[in-house]
């Protein structure tokens, strides 16, 4: 488009007034603002990381498959799910509960870490002990313990965190300064190259908090996953006014039930007017049969 933008602007920009578009009344200025425009669309978005890939694997239903087999064209890979705990920092039994070994789901993570691929641990509140983000009792110590387990033990690329609290909770003070502490060690504000990511799926709840802390996630993923066509792009706009477009990725879920393929697909291929968005989010990679949806995604964000 940009090149077309162009052609036609030379041809207005005849300065003996006698080009075609100058006979049939077009107006130079107009042109000159859409070639502007559209160059500047063009700028923004070379100036944005291509939409990446990020999927979750969830140990408690793997289905057999393991980390290693997941395809080589997905960016992130969520560790689907390790809890809070308020001894130990975090724990795996869920995660491990599927039936692999704590030390496979590591030999598994670092393979994919060797081509290239980011891991990252996904973390959620526990019910029993009941222990949330919003009632850890001391963010820097627990920000501690996390970094410690995260990259000096298990050698990950950082962190996701699944607010899921339960019972409608909004984020609290707590949970804000939990998320401060943790980026000591995780995100962008780090330095540390460590990940940080956030998801979402109720605006009502999340937006204060994310007002306050976008800046310390790499991006937040929605979690959205059965809302109808346009309310997917509604809500995508919504969380864009307050995160960026480019920090924001579309989830859908291949689990029973799952979100129908070709939604999927126009979500993929679909883009903000300004920028790139941030990229697709798949849960539950595992229910992924030959990997259809992950293949599917792959190409219609390559393919324009």
């Amino acid at each position: 488009m940009g090149r077309d933008l162009e052609m036609i602007f030379q041809q207005c920009d005849d300065s003996s007034g006698s080009g075609e578009f100058a006979r049939s009344g077009t107006s130079a200025s107009i042109l000159h603002s859409l070639f502007d425009s559209n160059r500047a669309l063009n700028r923004d978005r070379e100036e944005t990381p291509r939409p990446r890939m990020a999927a979750y694997w969830v140990g408690y239903a793997n289905n057999g498959i393991r980390l290693e087999a997941l395809p080589e064209y997905i960016d992130v890979v969520h560790l689907f799910t390790l809890n809070i705990w308020p001894v130990r920092g975090l724990n795996n039994d869920l995660l491990t509960s599927g039936g692999m070994s704590w030390e496979e789901i590591i030999d598994g993570a670092h393979a994919l870490q060797k081509r290239g691929t980011r891991v990252l641990a996904s973390i959620v509140s526990t019910p029993y002990p009941r222990i949330s983000w919003n009632t850890i009792p001391n963010p820097v110590e627990f920000a501690e313990r996390v970094a410690s387990q995260v990259i000096d033990e298990w050698g990950l690329d950082g962190i996701d965190i699944d607010p899921e609290i339960g019972d409608s909770e909004t984020p609290n003070e707590t949970f804000v300064s939990v998320v401060e502490a943790l980026s000591r060690y995780f995100g962008p504000q780090s330095g540390s190259g460590r990940m940080m990511t956030f998801v979402s799926r109720e605006m009502e709840t999340d937006w204060r908090f994310l007002q306050r802390t976008h800046t310390l996630f790499d991006y937040i993923g929605l979690m959205g996953y059965f809302w109808p066509m346009t309310e997917m792009k509604n809500q995508f706009e919504q969380y864009a006014a307050i995160v960026g477009a480019k920090n924001l990725l579309f989830g859908f879920s291949t689990a029973n039930p799952s979100t129908p393929l070709h939604e999927v697909i126009q979500l993929a291929r679909w883009q903000p007017q300004r920028e790139w968005k941030g990229g697709m989010m798949e849960f539950n990679i595992n229910a992924d049969t030959g990997f259809t949806y992950a293949g599917a995604i792959h190409e219609s964000l390559t393919c324009c």
